[in-house]
């Protein structure tokens, strides 16, 4: 008789006591494995959602939301811009808005930005605004664009009147070329305006905080302040670093304002998430609001050494006077306003489809060539520089011995973790190198960028290869990056970080459009492994044998499961609006729009040079 039948002899045989004994003990054991059921399945229901998951559902409702509200007339145009302005838009609107309904101009409702450039100007008299103008005349890097009689004077024409031009530059040119095509081919009659266009990569006007909002109370209550004359005074950066003079733009209770200022700024920068709970996702820090980390800076005291255009960035020529300069990007606080880049409207960098290939057949990786610009290199303040910080990131050598906990999302888009070296996770997930140091700076302080273990110098490459990636990296470079509409037309997703505003970007909808990155750079590699998975670093590493994983370490990272279909989408989403919304026709509506607003603000009777829609009209 085996074990098992004289086991079930002497349960049978058993007196009754020991039958009752092994009965309840038969009891609590199906109690305990159904209690352990009942707590696995609470522990399943109460496992985290992975945020990426949420925010590209939110993405999906921003953009769905958008088209639900996308005025369809001139009437639902006029209304939306009466409500949310407070004021009827300027005369020509009706014009304006039909020329860009002919050209099929992507946005005719989403200029939050313009207004904001425009606000502070609503409370200086329009004789100060022209006054001021005209004194920009001398001022280096500023170039003027002129309109008389409906028509574009040119840089000669201006010259033979004996006109103050200020510089010629390609940004200058550029806004000129954008007002000559709505003259000549898309019929417009333009009104007499005159700007100054800046020809610095970096903006130029930061009035104090309290200046602006005081500025913006009068206006927001439609009061105008007495003409107030003064010559314009614009300096160099001197010895102080670039954030102590842009903190000025700070409330006074702010961070920024009540901060010590960094004895070095950049030089062994620290990264913390103690500035970042406002805009970032409580779990893996995930880039939850790109708009409130770039106009929040104020509030994060640490940028002061992690963003090259806050220690010594390469041109800087400022006023904390205000004087109408337009500019090409600019981080907020400024007061530049802001106009389409001349690099996209001469196609600087074009995208050719041709040279592209298929997403599957791209490489699970995420690619980034460029040269370490940004700031003037002095002493070790490239180490706080945001590129530098990215290549650092993604090329640390081997016997820096770095592992990092790496937040994956399972078959439920549940939250798994895994700690993996960060070595093998480079070389198999990412693709990152300078081309090259840059020029500004001093001589040994660009020397020792070279001599920097964790960065990487590959020379110069063609551009073609950013597309072998199903991912690329665009970021801040002196001021807005030129390669990112090109990058966006492409069938890669685009991985974007930056602080820079730019004209364009009403439509521009982050998780949707493009993968956003904190400037930070904390979440680099959860979104990679969100997106590609960690199967490949995982065999990698126990191809080469060592380091060793943990058996649960092993387990967790092959429970996260890539997400290369959501990437899809958004490199198609992308490429759909940098071929509908990024479109000169785009640009040109854009500057169209932003003429009329500047010319109202120039005329001695604003009221008169508004537009106003009487009842009943404007339904087509």
């Amino acid at each position: 008789m085996n074990a098992l039948s004289t086991r079930r002899t002497r349960l049978v045989d058993s007196p009754p006591r020991l039958v009752r004994t092994a009965v309840l003990t038969l009891a609590g054991c199906l109690a305990l494995i159904l209690v352990r059921h009942l707590l696995l399945s609470l522990s399943s229901s109460r496992a985290i959602e992975h945020p990426i998951g949420q925010l590209l559902r939110q993405a999906e409702q921003k953009h769905g939301d958008y088209l639900s509200r996308r005025s369809t007339s001139l009437r639902e145009a006029y209304d939306l811009y009466l409500e949310r302005n407070g004021r009827p838009p300027p005369a020509g609107y009706a014009e304006w808005y039909h020329a860009s309904q002919k050209v099929e101009a992507c946005n005719v409702d989403e200029f939050q930005q313009m207004q904001r450039d425009l606000e502070v100007w609503w409370a200086v008299p329009p004789a100060e605004i022209r006054d001021r103008t005209d004194a920009l005349g001398g001022i280096h890097a500023l170039g003027r664009v002129r309109t008389r009689l409906g028509k574009v004077v040119s840089w000669k024409e201006m010259g033979g009147e004996s006109v103050l031009r200020g510089s010629p530059s390609e940004a200058r040119t550029a806004l000129e070329g954008m007002l000559e095509v709505l003259a000549t081919k898309w019929g417009v009659k333009l009104p007499d305006v005159d700007m100054f266009v800046n020809e610095l990569d970096e903006p130029r006007v930061l009035i104090s905080y309290e200046a602006r909002t005081s500025l913006e109370k009068a206006a927001k209550r439609k009061t105008v302040r007495k003409f107030v004359s003064e010559d314009p005074d614009f300096k160099g950066q001197g010895s102080e670093s670039a954030w102590e003079f842009m903190r000025r733009a700070c409330p006074p209770s702010s961070a920024a304002r009540r901060s010590s200022l960094s004895t070095k700024a950049g030089e062994s920068a620290l990264v913390t998430q103690k500035y970042t709970s406002k805009f970032s996702s409580p779990t893996g820090g995930f880039l939850a609001d790109p708009d409130l980390e770039r106009t929040s800076w104020c509030d994060q005291p640490d940028l002061q050494n992690l963003h090259a255009s806050f220690m010594r960035p390469i041109s800087i020529h400022w006023t904390k006077q205000l004087f109408p300069v337009f500019s090409n990007s600019k981080l907020h606080g400024y007061n530049d306003i802001l106009i389409p880049a001349w690099f996209y409207w001469d196609d600087h960098l074009n995208y050719f489809e041709d040279e592209d290939t298929d997403f599957k057949r791209k490489a699970n990786k995420v690619f980034w060539r460029g040269s370490n610009t940004g700031g003037r290199s002095v002493g070790l303040n490239w180490q706080g520089w945001l590129r530098s910080r990215l290549v650092s990131k993604l090329n640390r050598p081997a016997d820096w011995a770095h592992s990092e906990t790496v937040i994956l999302a399972d078959a439920d888009n549940k939250i798994v973790q895994a700690t993996l070296p960060t070595t093998t996770f480079n070389e198999q997930l990412a693709d990152v190198a300078f081309s090259s140091t840059d020029d500004w700076g001093d001589e040994s302080s660009l020397e020792s960028q070279k001599k920097e273990p964790s960065f990487r110098f590959t020379g110069r490459i063609p551009f073609r290869t950013n597309y072998e990636s199903k991912a690329i990296f665009d970021l801040d470079g002196t001021a807005y990056s030129g390669r990112f509409v090109t990058l966006m037309r492409s069938q890669s997703a685009t991985f974007k970080s930056r602080l820079y505003i730019e004209a364009n970007e009403g439509l521009l909808i982050p998780w949707y459009h493009y993968v956003p990155i904190s400037v930070r750079l904390q979440e680099v590699y959860s979104v990679l492994g969100y997106f590609f998975g960690v199967r490949q670093v995982v065999n990698a590493i126990l191809d080469l044998g060592k380091p060793k994983l943990s058996e649960r370490t092993i387990a967790n990272a092959m429970r996260g499961v890539a997400h290369e279909v959501e990437l899809k989408k958004i490199a198609e989403r992308g490429a759909d609006w940098a071929r509908d919304c990024a479109r000169k026709e785009d640009q040109l509506s854009y500057v169209y729009l932003l003429v009329l607003e500047w010319a109202r603000l120039l005329s001695d009777d604003r009221e008169k040079a508004s537009f106003v829609l009487e009842s009943g009209e404007g339904v087509l």
